[in-house]
C-alpha cells in the first residue's frame, strides 16, 4: 500500500523519468532448498528481439579465453630474455615465496591437471629477473 500511495502522488514527468527508473523481469522461483541460489539474471544479446523490446541502457559481455602458459614455458621465456640461470627451481621457489598459486590473486588457474599462468604472472616473474639479474644472467 505505500507504494501505490507514493506512486499515485507522483506527477506523469517524475513517474516517467529516466533518473529514477528501475526495471525488472521477474521469473518464477526455480529452487527451494537452503544454500541455493534463487535469484536469476538473465544476460541478453544485444540484438535478441527482447533486448530491442526494453526501453534500457545494457551491458555486452564477450567472453574471452585468457592465455595460458606451463611453468616450463614461462622459464624457456625468461631464459630467451637473456636470464639464462632462471631455472624451474627458482620459478618454484619465486611462486612459492609468493603463495602465487592462491586463486585469490588471479595469476594462474589448475586446468586438467596442470598449473597454467596467465600473462601477468610472465610480468612478475620478468620483474622478479630484472632486479635480481646478478642471480639470473
Amino acid at each position: 500500500s505505500f507504494m501505490a500511495r507514493f506512486d499515485s502522488g507522483l506527477t506523469p514527468g517524475e513517474l516517467n523519468s529516466e533518473s529514477f527508473a528501475y526495471r525488472m523481469l521477474f521469473v518464477p522461483k526455480l529452487v527451494g532448498k537452503p544454500g541455493q541460489a534463487d535469484e536469476v539474471i538473465e544476460f541478453l544479446k544485444p540484438d535478441s528481439e527482447l533486448a530491442k523490446t526494453i526501453n534500457s541502457e545494457y551491458v555486452s559481455i564477450k567472453e574471452v579465453e585468457r592465455p595460458k602458459f606451463l611453468p616450463k614455458q614461462t622459464v624457456a621465456r625468461m631464459k630467451a630474455e637473456g636470464f639464462l640461470h632462471f631455472t624451474m627451481h627458482w620459478h618454484t621457489e619465486l611462486w612459492r615465496s609468493l603463495d602465487a598459486r592462491n586463486p585469490a590473486k588471479g595469476w594462474g588457474v589448475s586446468a586438467a591437471g596442470a598449473w597454467y599462468w596467465y600473462s601477468t604472472w610472465i610480468e612478475i616473474v620478468r620483474k622478479h629477473c630484472e632486479e635480481n639479474a646478478d642471480r639470473y644472467r
